[in-house]
């Protein structure tokens, strides 16, 4: 990190619900939103039922979110809104409000997807709140409760449930019971539970809490994060109850018995278990008849009438049928939408027909055949035993029967004849043919077709395609060892035909193009309808780019039966040849830094990661095993006294250590290499692993008479002396570059400009800086930092050099803008920050976060939560959208070392004041995570 005239070097989601009078403007329960209808960068603050800050809830198409939200669902998870495009998602940056009431009293389900940020500490619980959550760095659940054995309201940590990250998508549920003042949290399905929790019969553990405010009923949705946090598909429900159909239909018997069944589906509860008929009622039901109802599953019912309804059962009646309060496990029946139902009971009329089916279907043979009948039952009259002739018995009343084919009608009993089509049709390619069949008064010996009702029919004929093709796959995929072969096989698969007995690859086929070099196509016939396809041999080519392709066509000769390729269908094939991306290594730092103790040990550990990138690669050998000393890495100009010890952790990874102690270690080295050989893995040579090697790694020494700073470190200047230089002993150098001072006109400028400071001391006496000096500050590894300082700022006309070494360095030009220096989108930069003002000649309050993790930092100015934001910044510190307040460190060393700072002269000084370096944010700054709240 790093000053230079003046130039330095060197994230939550929350829920809540609450009781308050609703404005007109409300959105009423059921409601949801995708946020897909507006255009990006549209503040949803703008919509009559959400609130908040223009800025606080942004419509995105953030490419990091909205690819993560395709990760989501091919890790099995589930839209709450499955219909929508999900191509944006909602930014939440500050507090937003979505108002939406629901009816006092019963059950509300919300649901929302969220990629979640985390909280160090918990809120200030609001009693207004009904419940409110957030998630922890610990990466658990934390809800707010009401605990009624003590009782008092508090924050309650749910351990020991599944953890939750912060780079994916969840599913969040919320199951609001207003009946009993409860509610539960699921996290992609799963509830989580507590030993404070009680189940639905209030005995503990278990998943419901109870609620805060107990108003009884909903009113608001809030989400309120500092950390930019992404939700999407947000849902509010009651229970409701959805039914398969109301008609139960009359046996064809015509007995008085109803054959028919419905499915009853309940959303956003569960039915109780089990289910018995004091949990319904169902009026009127027909003496003979019993309605009884059986629970499948939580959500699933079914409704049925067992019995023989007593005669006379020629009339339909109507049943009034209502779910009743113990039906379900939680709740009160009223607030189930649907609870209550009419139903039919769909009796005979005394005579009619009833027809079996009213499409008959080609056979398989694809000859134009028509295999099966229609079974036509007559119930109330009977059948003529006779033979039944068209226009004597029946007739077709309109249409056609398809050419080829012959209606024919058989008798079997006084209650049944069939139906069915004989001879072969002479079109029959796909699609189908409508004819209208009506029996006669002779078919009935009551002598009168218009007394049957349903004594007609319209009937389809539907014919099969003519033979086609059928591909398994269209791609063919290199094989795990990534050397240009190919182990797959494709099916081929023809229908309504045979393959020929002898077909081959040079008779049968023709292609276009050609597999790439080094490979031929080979055909296999595997039965009279199945081919396997193949490329054999090696191809010359297989680094990836770019893939082969050919196409495969089929010549008359292939088929036995239709002798024709254009009459098949699919005849002909594009393939596409897929080559895996070759693998490659990655390292996690090129500097090797010297401990603490300044003793020569080295406690930098460097990953080292294989990406199999497809081709299935991993390192040989075994964890624990040492690369280094089985020769499958070579070493050079590691320091006198150090070892490389590269250590196997898992099948795509290796730490790698400099053990011992260097003698010398005073004086940094820049030129060690690691270069692997092709022992170290499984599959691939040595040529084919990218970035098999690193050269020019640095080892970092700390200079041997300097005094290093820890972290935490702070320095207020107040203990020393007025023009006292400070020196190696104090970590400075060099000796004399800043002295401390108690310039009258500087010192009352400090103070009487800011009230709040980094350290808290009389800010009698600062440093004064009249060249550049540095301060030996170090930090451990990772993790976040922040660093604190009050800065006296003088312009600079130029920009100073840059270096790979910084991390983070800025200064501000005599246009009065601040300009950072950043790894920019192709090199290392100077931006200017052109929204920034920095008044010159005066003081002000700097403070920069760093995220080791993620190598990004970003700038608060005097005070202000919120920090400096610029088209060159990031969005989110892993994102890649602009512009937002996150920048990409230049050096990407996972640690601090050392703060530079610069001054010129005694007449065009510098001076600091309050150097503070902490893993601990500063009080200004919001605590960083996402919260939500229901009121």
């Amino acid at each position: 990190m790093r000053f230079a005239h003046t130039v330095w070097c060197a994230s939550g989601a929350l829920l809540c619900g609450v009781s308050m009078l609703m404005p007109a403007t409300a959105a009423t329960v059921p409601a949801a939103q995708s946020f897909e209808s507006f255009a990006e960068g549209y503040s949803i603050t703008n919509e009559v039922d959400w609130g908040g800050e223009a800025p606080a809830g942004i419509v995105s198409t953030n490419q990091l979110a909205v690819h993560a939200l395709v990760s989501y669902t091919n890790s099995g998870g589930v839209y709450p809104l499955p219909a929508a495009t999900h191509e944006k998602v909602l930014a939440v940056s500050d507090t937003v409000t979505h108002t939406v009431s629901g009816g006092t009293g019963g059950v509300v389900r919300a649901e929302w997807l969220v990629m979640p940020t985390q909280r160090d500490n918990s809120p200030l619980g609001l009693d207004e709140n009904q419940l409110a959550f957030y998630f922890s760095t610990n990466d658990e659940l934390v809800v707010w409760h009401r605990d009624p054995s003590i009782p008092t309201n508090q924050w309650l940590t749910l351990s020991g449930n599944p953890t939750i990250g912060t780079s994916d998508w969840v599913r969040v549920t919320v199951l609001q019971d207003y009946a009993t003042d409860r509610y539960q949290v699921s996290i992609d399905g799963t509830a989580y539970t507590n030993a404070l929790g009680e189940d639905r019969g209030g005995v503990s553990p278990g998943s419901w809490f109870h609620m805060v405010q107990t108003n009884g009923y909903v009113s608001s949705f809030e989400a309120y994060a500092t950390v930019e946090t992404f939700i999407d598909d947000v849902v509010f429900t009651n229970r409701s109850v959805s039914y398969s159909g109301a008609l139960f239909a009359e046996a064809p018997v015509n007995d008085g018995s109803i054959v028919t069944t419905q499915t009853i589906t309940l959303a956003g509860g569960a039915f109780a278990d089990p289910l018995t008929s004091s949990h319904f009622t169902a009026a009127p039901v027909p003496s003979g008849l019993t309605a009884t109802l059986s629970r499948v599953d939580d959500t699933t019912a079914t409704l049925s009438f067992a019995g023989n309804a007593n005669a006379p059962h020629a009339d339909d009646v109507v049943v009034a049928f209502e779910l009743l309060d113990g039906a379900f496990a939680l709740g009160s029946a009223a607030s189930v939408v649907g609870y209550t139902n009419s139903l039919t009971l769909d009796f005979h009329d005394g005579t009619g027909l009833v027809w079996s089916t009213n499409a008959l279907h080609e056979a398989s043979a694809n000859d134009g055949s028509v295999a099966g009948a229609i079974a036509v039952t007559v119930a109330g009259d009977s059948f003529k035993n006779t033979t039944y002739t068209e226009g004597v018995e029946y007739e077709v009343a309109s249409g056609t029967v398809p050419a080829g084919l012959s209606l024919a009608v058989a008798y079997q009993d006084p209650q049944q004849v069939t139906v069915s089509l004989t001879g072969t049709a002479s079109s029959h390619d796909g699609g189908s043919g409508s004819f209208t069949l009506a029996f006669r008064d002779a078919a009935f010996v009551g002598g009168s077709a218009a007394a049957v009702p349903d004594s007609s029919s319209s009937l389809s004929v539907n014919f099969a395609a003519q033979p086609s093709l059928g591909y398994s796959s269209t791609t063919f995929v290199e094989r795990a060892a990534n050397d240009g072969g190919f182990d797959q096989t494709v099916t081929i698969t023809l229908t309504g035909d045979t393959w020929a007995a002898d077909i081959d690859a040079a008779t049968h086929v023709s292609l276009s193009g050609a597999p790439p070099a080094g490979l031929s196509l080979v055909l296999a016939r595997t039965t009279d309808t199945t081919l396997t396809a193949s490329l054999s041999g090696t191809a010359t080519d297989h680094d990836g780019t770019p893939d082969g392709g050919f196409t495969l066509s089929f010549s008359n000769s292939a088929f036995v039966a239709v002798g024709d390729a254009s009459l098949v269908h699919n005849t002909s094939q594009a393939f596409v040849v897929d080559f895996n991306a070759q693998p490659s290594l990655s390292y996690s730092t090129t500097t090797f830094s010297e401990s603490l103790a300044n003793d020569g040990t080295v406690d930098t550990v460097m990953t080292i990661t294989l990406s199999p990138n497809g081709s299935g690669e991993t390192f040989a050998g075994s964890n624990g095993q040492d690369f280094k000393a089985l020769g499958w890495m070579s070493t050079a100009d590691v320091p006198s006294g150090l070892t490389a010890v590269a250590e196997r952790t898992s099948d795509t990874t290796l730490s790698v250590t400099l053990d011992g102690v260097a003698s010398p270690h005073d004086v940094d080295t820049g030129a060690m290499d690691f270069v692997f050989t092709g022992g170290a893995f499984t599959r691939a040579d040595l040529a084919q692993v990218e970035n098999a090697g690193i050269s020019n790694l640095v080892v970092d020494f700390i200079s041997g008479a300097l005094g290093v700073n820890l972290v935490p470190y702070s320095e207020s200047f107040e203990s020393y002396a007025d023009g006292s230089l400070l020196g190696a002993s104090q970590g400075w150098q060099p000796d004399g570059a800043g002295r401390v001072t108690t310039e009258a006109s500087i010192v009352s400028e400090l103070t009487s400009s800011f009230s709040e400071f980094p350290i808290e001391t009389t800010h009698a006496k600062v440093l004064k800086l009249t060249e550049a000096c540095t301060d030996e500050v170090r930090s451990a590894a990772g993790g976040r930092l922040y660093t604190d300082f009050m800065l006296y700022v003088t312009p600079r006309t130029d920009a100073p050099s840059g270096s790979l070494d910084y991390q983070v360095a800025f200064y501000v030009n005599t246009n009065q803008q601040l300009v950072i220096w950043h790894d920019g989108p192709t090199v290392p930069e100077w931006a200017t920050l052109t929204g920034t003002h920095v008044t010159t000649g005066a003081w002000h309050r700097f403070t920069v976060h760093q995220d080791h993790a993620n190598h990004r930092f970003q700038i608060f100015l005097d005070g202000s939560e919120t920090p400096i934001s610029d088209a060159a910044g990031y969005a989110r510190w892993t994102g890649s959208t602009h512009p937002g307040t996150w920048f990409k460190m230049v050096s990407q060393s996972n640690r601090v070392s050392q703060i530079e700072l610069f001054g010129i002269d005694d007449t065009s000084p510098s001076y600091l004041d309050d150097l503070v370096v902490d893993t601990a944010r500063p009080g200004f700054i919001p605590e960083p995570g996402s919260l939500f709240m229901f009121r």
